[in-house]
């Protein structure tokens, strides 16, 4: 079987996965030719192509999400499918999206990858102004593992920050989610400016202009934010939600 036959089969494998019943994960985890196919995967990682790239992380993300466990392991493969992005990157076969979609993949898996967050810096640098849709799907892969950022990752927040736009084409729930992501960076306490962008104070502003709009998760996601940035940024949103 070659490569490209695996990815595929991989790929189709993954799109039922979520309504298995326990009896099939248990049949599919016995299956010698399923254990083959990971085998031949793994010993062919370098010669993968951008579409078997990522349909092997949708099989991956797939088995991760239901708990099926894989022979195919994430330490060793992880670098391998890295380094395999980081290639077609240079032979412009991953266009910005795309990277965006790969990188929220393999932070799903905790793996951080420097190469590729500066890769994704420089190619958001060529774009005038970043619109709230891509921005959001940008913020939910730098934020996706809260824990801890590089300095890479924040810097490349401050970046984005200071670069999308803030209008009254937003919806409310995008500057909801937007306004957390951007509370768990805390750059008002980190390098590279140790202040609060403008866009965040943007953001508060818009939500504090549509309070009456605002869902209960959206008014969660504003009070919970408050929880991270503490009492630096102005409360007016915060108090607002509070009496409405």
């Amino acid at each position: 079987m070659d490569l490209n036959l695996i990815c595929l089969t991989l790929e189709r494998i993954s799109s039922f996965m979520r309504k298995m019943s326990e009896e099939e994960v248990e049949n599919l985890q016995k299956n010698a030719a399923y254990h083959e196919i990971q085998e031949k995967l793994q010993a062919s990682l370098g010669e993968i192509t951008p579409e078997g790239l990522q349909q092997v992380l949708n099989w991956m993300s797939s088995s991760q999400s239901v708990n099926i466990p894989t022979k195919f392991t994430r330490t060793s493969a992880l670098p391998s499918l890295e380094a395999a992005i980081l290639f077609h990157e240079r032979q412009g076969k991953l266009n910005f999206e795309k990277l965006i979609d790969i990188w929220y993949t393999l932070a799903s898996f905790k793996y951080f990858s420097d190469p590729l967050v500066k890769i994704i810096s420089e190619h958001m640098r060529k774009l005038e102004t970043i619109e709230h849709k891509l921005a959001l799907q940008i913020w939910r892969a730098l934020t996706l593992n809260r824990n801890f950022f590089t300095g890479s990752e924040l810097n490349f927040g401050w970046d984005l920050a200071t670069r999308m736009t803030v209008d009254d084409k937003i919806p409310i729930p995008n500057a909801a989610e937007i306004f957390l992501h951007m509370s768990y960076l805390q750059l008002n306490i980190r390098p590279p400016m140790f202040r609060f962008p403008d866009s965040m104070f943007q953001l508060a502003q818009f939500l504090y202009s549509g309070v009456d709009q605002m869902s209960e998760a959206d008014v969660l996601r504003a009070v919970h934010a408050y929880e991270l940035i503490g009492q630096e940024f102005p409360y007016e949103l915060l108090d607002k939600i509070r009496l409405s």
